[in-house]
């Protein structure tokens, strides 16, 4: 009788050990996590990574950039930093996407801006990679 309560003990513990916590696609609902990319007319495409609460990734400024997207919810469209700055109408275009997720939206974004100066004035820190 003690040996199989042993072994039913036994297989028990090992059931809870390995089951997985969650799966590696779990998003916490109060996170951000984006790929990020940006391309010049005669750059390089530039890539990074946001990660927001806690503020991070491969960024050059992740909590203002955290902060400008909490301030829209994470709608990109919404962006508009600089909107009092006056820029030339030169045609230099620049490329940017965003993907992944904002507290718990799926995130899919592409657009251009006409130059250098009009991408700074929309999106200020927020593509900073």
């Amino acid at each position: 009788m003690f040996r199989k309560t042993l072994i039913g003990a036994f297989g028990i513990s090992v059931a809870v050990v390995c089951t997985p916590v969650a799966s590696a696609h779990h998003v916490i609902p109060e996170s951000a996590s984006l790929v990020l990319t940006v391309t010049g007319s005669e750059s390089p495409t530039m890539t990074g990574t946001l990660q927001c609460r806690p503020a991070g990734g491969l960024h050059r400024k992740p909590a203002a950039a955290c902060r400008e997207l909490s301030l829209v919810n994470g709608d990109f469209d919404k962006l508009d930093v600089g909107p009092d700055r006056a820029c030339t109408l030169q045609y230099d275009p620049v490329y940017v996407t965003a993907t992944g997720h904002w507290h718990g939206k799926k995130v899919d974004f592409a657009t251009s801006y006409g130059n250098s100066c009009q991408f700074a004035v929309a999106t200020g820190p927020v593509f900073a990679v």
